[in-house]
């Protein structure tokens, strides 16, 4: 089986409150969250697992708090050697805003969603404002259905919960399997 490197890269951060992370636990502490991208490394194409946000504004001391180094997509990719048009593949693991915001500065890469996800995305419930129309306009979006494998040593598994058709994906890697989960945990 196909192993690969996982080069995760910090594109912004969200300040949020941490009880609606934590469902009715630790409401009106403030917290910091990541967003981060992973770049996947070791077959012949360049695979990004989503691509954060766009545009933010984080004060450089959350950076150092939290030891991050927080960069703007193309410095991201650039850290490892990449441009926005070297990326082949994009995984999304759901499509809220802060990670599909950049997708349009890739324009050789196929997007690869949830059908149900997708199917969500076109026809949000009103109240969820994390689903921002047009952000696909013009993509080539392939969508898949439950649980695949996608690459030698790439699979995809169907995980709703946090979105009606969420995914996570599974990399072989010379330490084992890693999941990137897309949301599971902030710290």
């Amino acid at each position: 089986m196909r192993q690969y490197v996982i080069y995760p890269l910090v594109v912004g951060a969200n300040e949020t409150d941490q009880g609606i992370m934590t469902y009715v636990k630790d409401y009106g502490k403030r917290i910091w969250i990541p967003i981060s991208v992973f770049l996947i490394e070791g077959g012949d194409e360049t695979i990004l697992v989503d691509t954060g946000l766009e545009e933010f504004m984080v004060p450089q001391k959350v950076g150092d708090q939290y030891g991050l180094r927080i960069m703007e997509f193309e410095e991201a990719l650039a850290s490892v050697g990449r441009k926005p048009e070297d990326v082949d593949v994009i995984l999304h693991t759901h499509l809220h805003n802060d990670h599909c915001e950049n997708d349009h500065k890739c324009p050789n890469a196929v997007v690869v969603v949830q059908e149900e996800e997708y199917a969500f995305y076109r026809n949000p419930h009103p109240l969820d404002h994390r689903y921002v129309p047009g952000l696909l306009d013009g993509l080539k979006v392939e969508t898949v259905r439950g649980d695949v494998s996608f690459r030698d040593g790439i699979d995809l598994i169907f995980t709703p919960g946090h979105t009606p058709g969420g995914q996570s994906v599974v990399v072989n890697t010379a330490a084992g399997r890693a999941v990137v989960t897309g949301f599971c945990c902030n710290d």
